[in-house]
């Protein structure tokens, strides 16, 4: 399953809302963890809006390969008491884009 337009710019302020996404560095260590047919695909840039549009994108384009799943699963490890990781879990599972939490 893929995020719609409006889906796609509500998890964009999800993903904002973890502050160690802005940085660069720490989006290249959770890009790490997804497919390669999707990290291959990625926009990569300084501006983290920008390059979560094209994450967006690229995700929709590969639902087959649960690029979301890979995602919250590496956010969950680098920062697995963190309240905005959890919301975007939250999130994710009540759009159908990963499993509910347990």
């Amino acid at each position: 399953m893929a995020a719609t337009r409006g889906q796609g710019q509500g998890l964009i302020d999800y993903l904002l809302a973890i502050q160690e996404m802005q940085e660069p560095g720490f989006r290249r260590l959770v890009y790490a963890s997804l497919p390669p047919a999707v990290a291959q695909q990625l926009e990569i840039g300084n501006r983290a809006r920008i390059e979560l549009i094209s994450l967006i994108d690229t995700f929709g384009r590969y639902p087959q390969l649960q690029p979301w799943q890979a995602l919250q699963g590496r956010m969950n490890e680098l920062l697995p008491d963190n309240p905005s990781v959890k919301r975007l879990a939250a999130e994710l599972a009540r759009l159908g884009l990963i499993a509910r939490p347990g």
